[in-house]
C-alpha cells in the first residue's frame, strides 16, 4: 500500500496453444475433473491435445447467461512451458481513510516493494502502468521469488489482497462494482488454496459475503454464494464459520428465491456444508432447505436440478427422518422425473438419491414404482452414462429385493435384458450392481418372494 491506496497486479503472458480440444459450453463432472486435455485420436498413440478452448463463459459461471455480458472464450493450457510472460500490469487506486486503517495490518505483512519513487501516488487519481517481463529461463529452482525485471513490484500476500477486496465490499458504491469485487475474491479462493481460505476468515470476509447473499443485487448474491461454495469446499473450518455467520439460512433463501445462477451456486454450497456433517445437515433441514431443494429439482434449470439433487443426496444419507421429509415434500416424484428427463449428471445423481430412499424401506420403494420410477430406471440402465447405468441398477436391486410384484414390473419394462447387457459391457461398478439386481429378480420371479 502506498499513498493511502492499494496496488493490484496482473501478469500478461503469451500462450502456445497448439492443437486445441473444443469443449464449447459443456460443463460436467468430466470437464471439472480434467487434469490434462483428452487424447486426440490421431498421430502417435496417446498423443493429447495441447490446450482446451471453452465457452463463451462468464467469470466463474458456466454459459453466457443469455445476454453474453462479460462472457468470453477461455483458453486453458496445462504445462507452464507453454506460457511466455510478457508484462506485469500494475494498478494503484485510492481507498477511504477508514478502509486504509483497516487494511494497514494486513499490508504490513506483505513483502516489501522494490519499486521506489516511480509509482504514481496519492494525487487522488487512479493510475496504472506495465513492465516488460523477463523472458523465461533457467531451471525453476534458480528463478526469483517473483517474475519480472528489476523494478517490477513483488506480489501482495493473500491476506493483503483479500483484505483489500473485503474492504471494497463494505464501502458505499454501485452494486455492479461490488459484484466484480466478489468475482475477484472467488478467483483468489480458487487459486489460493487453504491459505486464502484462512485469510478470508481472518479479515472478516465470511460475514461480508453472507450479508451480500442476503441483501445484494441478484448477480451479487450469485457471486457471493459462489465464493461461499469455494470457501466451504474441503474446508470444515470455513464451513463452520459460514454456518455461524447465518450462511445456511441465507443460502436456503437464495435456493428458494434467487436467480438461476444464484440457485445453483447456493445449492452447491449447501452440498459442501452438508457433506459428512450431520449437525449442518440438521440446520439446513430446519431452515427449510429440503423443501427448497426439492422445488429446485422439480422446477429449476438442468444445472440447478443436478446441484439440488446432489445436495439432497447428502441430506438423506443414513438419516431416515430426513428421507421421510424429502418424500413428504414430493422429492420422490421430482427425482423420478429427473431420472427420466434430466441431464446425464442430473440423471445419475437423482438415481443415487432414489437408491438411498429405497434402501430397506418398502413404503418409499412402492412410491418410486408408483411415480414411474421403474420404467425411468430401466431406460437409464439401457441408455445412460456409465455412472448413471450403475446408479440405476443399484436402485433396481433395492426395488426388487423380496418383492415379486415390483420384480415382475421390472421384467415387463425390459429390465432383465438391460441388466444382462450391463453385466456384459458395463463398468465394474455397473456390472456388480446389475448382477445383484438380477440375483434379486431371479429369486423373486422363481416364487421366493411376496
Amino acid at each position: 500500500m502506498r499513498g493511502g491506496g492499494t496496488r493490484l497486479q496482473l501478469l500478461l503472458v503469451r500462450a502456445n496453444l497448439g492443437m486445441q480440444q473444443e469443449l464449447g459450453q459443456r460443463v460436467d463432472d468430466a470437464t471439472r475433473a480434467m487434469k490434462m486435455p483428452d487424447a486426440r485420436g490421431d498421430g502417435p498413440a496417446g498423443a493429447r491435445f495441447h490446450s482446451v478452448r471453452a465457452g463463451p463463459h462468464r467469470p466463474f459461471l458456466s454459459g453466457t447467461g443469455g445476454s453474453f455480458l462479460d462472457a468470453s472464450v477461455v483458453h486453458e493450457v496445462y504445462e507452464s512451458r507453454q506460457l511466455y510472460p510478457q508484462y506485469v500490469l500494475e494498478i494503484e487506486f485510492d481507498l477511504e481513510p477508514e478502509v486504509t486503517a483497516t487494511l494497514a495490518p494486513a499490508a504490513a505483512q506483505a513483502p516489501p516493494s522494490n519499486v521506489g519513487s516511480s509509482v504514481a501516488s496519492g494525487s487522488g487519481a487512479n493510475s496504472s502502468r506495465s513492465f516488460p517481463s523477463a523472458a523465461p529461463g533457467g531451471p525453476p529452482s534458480k528463478r526469483p521469488r517473483h517474475s519480472g525485471p528489476p523494478g517490477a513490484p513483488a506480489p501482495i500476500a493473500p491476506a493483503g489482497r483479500l483484505g483489500a477486496l473485503v474492504a471494497a465490499l463494505v464501502q458505499e458504491g454501485p452494486p455492479a462494482g461490488k459484484t466484480e469485487v466478489v468475482v475477484a475474491l472467488r478467483e483468489l479462493l480458487v487459486h489460493g488454496g487453504l491459505e486464502a481460505k484462512e485469510a478470508l476468515a481472518a479479515v472478516g470476509g465470511i460475514k461480508v459475503l453472507v450479508a451480500l447473499v442476503c441483501d445484494g443485487p441478484p448477480d451479487g448474491k450469485a457471486a457471493a454464494a459462489g465464493a461461499l461454495q469455494n470457501l466451504s469446499h474441503n474446508h470444515d473450518g470455513g464451513s463452520a464459520s459460514i454456518a455461524s455467520a447465518g450462511g445456511i439460512e441465507a443460502l436456503v433463501a437464495l435456493v428458494r428465491d434467487g436467480s438461476p445462477d444464484g440457485e445453483v451456486a447456493a445449492a452447491n454450497a449447501l452440498y459442501n456444508l452438508s457433506l459428512n456433517h450431520d449437525g449442518r445437515s440438521v440446520s439446513i433441514a430446519a431452515a427449510g432447505g429440503i423443501e427448497a431443494l426439492v422445488a429446485l429439482v422439480r422446477d429449476g434449470s438442468p444445472e440447478d436440478k443436478a446441484a439440488a439433487a446432489r445436495a439432497l443426496c447428502n441430506l438423506l444419507f443414513n438419516h431416515d427422518g430426513r428421507k421421510e421429509s424429502i418424500a413428504s415434500a414430493g422429492g420422490i416424484e421430482a427425482l423420478v422425473a429427473l431420472v427420466r428427463d434430466g441431464s446425464p449428471e442430473g440423471k445419475e445423481v437423482a438415481a443415487r438419491a432414489l437408491d438411498n430412499l429405497a434402501h430397506n424401506h418398502d413404503g418409499r420403494s412402492a412410491s418410486i414404482a408408483s411415480a414411474g420410477g421403474i420404467e425411468a430406471l430401466v431406460a437409464l440402465v439401457r441408455d445412460g452414462s456409465p455412472k448413471g447405468k450403475a446408479a440405476a441398477a443399484a436402485v433396481l436391486e433395492n426395488l426388487a429385493l423380496d418383492y415379486a410384484e415390483r420384480s415382475a414390473s421390472i421384467s415387463l419394462a425390459g429390465g432383465i435384458e438391460a441388466l444382462e447387457a450391463l453385466v456384459l459391457r458395463g463398468s465394474p461398478e455397473g456390472k456388480a450392481a446389475a448382477a445383484s439386481a438380477l440375483r434379486n429378480l431371479s429369486s423373486n420371479l422363481a416364487g421366493g418372494a411376496r
